[in-house]
């Protein structure tokens, strides 16, 4: 009797992981079967790709992110042995390797920022937020009204660049500029936004219920092959139009209407996949 429950216990873990892990599979297989099956995307190696996002680098964000998981815990005793003004030194280094090397150069430690590289610069300035706040709570760098003066003159220069004259030239620099993941200007903002958000906190189950979807939007919108039918294609046309500040607003409602829609097809892929799990551990614990 008690070894029965024991195995069903077990069962049930395994199912529930199992399903777990497969939920995100179907998404993957289902964006990589509609992209080369019927618009004829990629080829046969491109769509298998798919099914090793990691190992393939078919989602670089979550390959460099378990890249810096794996590393995390040397680098930082790295900098725990580490006093103040080396470890800024070392914050310097890694700016100059990132955002002049990689970003303004082209060099090949970081052309795009898309790898370790800019994620432990990025993981070294949120620990030095972290360790300003223990050594100087009164700082004006990681105060709230100096990040969101930040922010505001930021944004403000964003919205600007949209009234560029020519889009060919000066505007698609200034895009490139703003958006390329080792950008000053866009470490910068993504910095001064989390400086400001870092101290609140607040409840909300709408929010957690809609934040719960947030990495199947990751992988709907980002996947390897429909990304090209999702958003390159149309942002690649709309970019060449002359529209100047309404083309802002049409890429934020495309933006917003996006995400909705892959929220949307997460929640009903995952009504479906509660329901197959529901009646699986039901099946288990009538055996």
């Amino acid at each position: 009797m008690f070894l029965s429950l024991v195995i069903s216990d077990c069962d049930l873990v395994g199912i529930r992981q199992c399903c777990y892990y497969f939920r995100y599979y179907f998404i993957l297989i289902l964006l990589g079967s509609i992209a080369h099956l019927y618009f004829g995307i990629g080829t046969t190696f491109d769509f298998f790709k798919c099914f090793f996002p990691i190992s393939s680098n078919a989602y670089w964000f979550i390959t460099v992110y378990f890249q810096l998981f794996f590393l995390g815990p040397y680098i930082t005793k790295l900098f725990n042995q580490l006093t103040e003004v080396q470890y800024f030194h070392l914050l310097i280094l890694f700016f100059v390797l990132v955002c002049w090397f990689g970003f303004l150069w082209k060099g090949n430690v970081t052309m795009d920022g898309k790898n370790v590289i800019n994620f432990i610069f990025i993981y070294m300035l949120g620990n030095g937020v972290r360790l300003l706040e223990n050594n100087n709570p009164n700082c004006l760098l990681i105060s709230r009204k100096f990040s969101l003066s930040v922010i505001i003159v930021l944004s403000l220069c964003l919205i600007g660049f949209y009234f560029l004259p020519d889009k060919h030239n000066l505007f698609l620099h200034a895009i490139l500029f703003c958006f390329k993941y080792n950008s000053p200007f866009l470490i910068l903002l993504s910095l001064s936004i989390f400086i400001f958000f870092r101290s609140l906190s607040f409840e909300s189950r709408f929010i957690n219920y809609m934040a719960a979807s947030s990495l199947s939007i990751y992988l709907i919108h980002e996947h390897p092959l429909m990304r090209e039918i999702i958003y390159v294609r149309p942002f690649t046309k709309l970019m060449h139009i002359d529209m100047g500040i309404d083309l802002f607003f049409i890429m934020v409602v495309y933006a917003i209407s996006l995400s909705l829609c892959c929220m949307l097809l997460d929640k009903v892929r995952s009504h479906i996949f509660n329901r197959i799990d529901s009646f699986l551990e039901h099946s288990i614990k009538e055996k």
